[in-house]
C-alpha cells in the first residue's frame, strides 16, 4: 500500500511537471497546506489575547496614542503586534520531504498547548528560523544574518571592511568577505 502512495507521488510529478518541477516542491506544497492550518489555530490566537497590551504608538503620524502590541520573549522589546509571530518553541523543524512525514509535520505545527508556544518579533523569529535551519547557534546566527544583509549591498560590505582595517584588494572573493565580516561581527582582531 505505501508502495502504491509513494509510486503515485511520482506520478502525480510526472504528470504535472508545470505545476511540480520536482518531488520536493510537491511536498513543499503539502507543508503549505499543513501551514495554512497553523494561521487561525485557536490556540494561537488565544496567546495573542493572553500576551497582547497597550504600547506607545510607534507611528508618530499616528491618530491613536497607544496601539496593541505585545513584548518579544527573546529580546525583550515591545513590537506592534503586527512585527510579532507566534513561534513553536521546540528545537526541531517540521519537516516534510517524504510522504511519511506528513503526521509527524502535522502534529508539530498543530497539535500544541500554550506552553509549546512563544510571541516573538519577525527579526528574532527570522533569526531562530536561520538558527535551526543552519544548525547553529542563535547568536551566531545572528551574525550571520548580518553578513547576509551587507553581502547583497557590496559598496557598503567593502565601506565596512575597509573602516575595520581590511586591505579589500586582497579580499577578492565573496568567501574571504564574508569570513572577514564575520571576524568583524564577532569581535577578532584583523
Amino acid at each position: 500500500m505505501m508502495h502504491e502512495t509513494v509510486d503515485k507521488v511520482d506520478r502525480i510529478v510526472a504528470e504535472n511537471k508545470e505545476i511540480w518541477k520536482s518531488k520536493a516542491m510537491f511536498f513543499s506544497f503539502l507543508k503549505g497546506i499543513v501551514r495554512r492550518g497553523w494561521v487561525r489555530h485557536p490556540v494561537k490566537i488565544k496567546l495573542i489575547n493572553k500576551l497582547r497590551k497597550q504600547i506607545p504608538n510607534p507611528n508618530p503620524k499616528g491618530k491613536k496614542p497607544t496601539v496593541w502590541g505585545a513584548t518579544c520573549e527573546i529580546c525583550g522589546n515591545d513590537f506592534v503586534i503586527g512585527d510579532m509571530e507566534v513561534d513553536h518553541k521546540q528545537n526541531e523543524t517540521a519537516n516534510l520531504v517524504q510522504l511519511s512525514d506528513i503526521q509527524s509535520c502535522a502534529e508539530m505545527l498543530l497539535c500544541v498547548v500554550e506552553d509549546d508556544l512563544r510571541l516573538i518579533c519577525k527579526g528574532c523569529h527570522s533569526t531562530h528560523s536561520y538558527s535551526q535551519k543552519m544548525g547553529i547557534p542563535f547568536e551566531e546566527a545572528v551574525i550571520e544574518k548580518k553578513i547576509i544583509a551587507l553581502m547583497k549591498d557590496r559598496k557598503k560590505c567593502l565601506v565596512m571592511l575597509e573602516e575595520h582595517g581590511y586591505d579589500t584588494k586582497t579580499l577578492k572573493n565573496e568567501t574571504k568577505r564574508r569570513e572577514a565580516l564575520r571576524q568583524i561581527f564577532k569581535g577578532e582582531q584583523v
